[in-house]
């Protein structure tokens, strides 16, 4: 995984923010395979538990980067 962006919302500018996110994070991997494997990880499962207990309203995307 790579780190891409990492900030905090200040506001909504086109749109309702209904969700109120206070912040968030944008990561690649190097394939949606090595995704997989990472989520289903024994010990990934094992602190699942306390990410899902931090966010109240977690969102998650998948993107395709476009070849430009």
């Amino acid at each position: 995984m790579e780190q891409m962006v990492v900030g905090n919302v200040i506001s909504s500018i086109v749109g309702k923010n209904e969700s109120k996110w206070e912040s968030y994070a944008f990561v690649r991997y190097p394939s949606f395979e090595m995704w997989q494997m990472m989520t289903s990880a024994k010990i990934y499962q094992e602190v699942l538990i306390h990410r899902e207990a931090a966010l109240e309203h977690p969102v998650l995307y998948m993107c395709l980067a476009s070849k430009e």
